[in-house]
């Protein structure tokens, strides 16, 4: 449960190491400026990026979740990996 949900946060890098997900929070960040360009000047702002920000990562974790623990119930004929 711990490393579903902390994949939007951390993931492994090219060398192996954990690292920051940069392209999860970086995404999420710009998708979040990008949609607020569509809203009037009134009422666009700083807290509706962050809002928008915080809800697409928290919908990341959840879809990060049921990846982890649906996916296999729901698709018994997907390979399992031998760990």
């Amino acid at each position: 449960m711990l490393h579903a949900l902390a994949a939007p946060f951390v993931c492994k890098g090219d060398n192996g190491k954990w690292q920051p997900n940069y392209s999860s929070l970086g995404g999420d960040v710009i998708s979040s400026a990008m949609s607020n360009l569509y809203y009037p000047q009134s009422d666009r702002g700083a807290s509706l990026v962050f809002e928008g920000f915080l809800i697409s990562t928290a919908e990341r974790e959840v879809n990060t979740t049921v990846q982890e623990f649906l996916r296999r119930k729901l698709t018994p004929s997907a390979k399992r990996n031998p760990e």
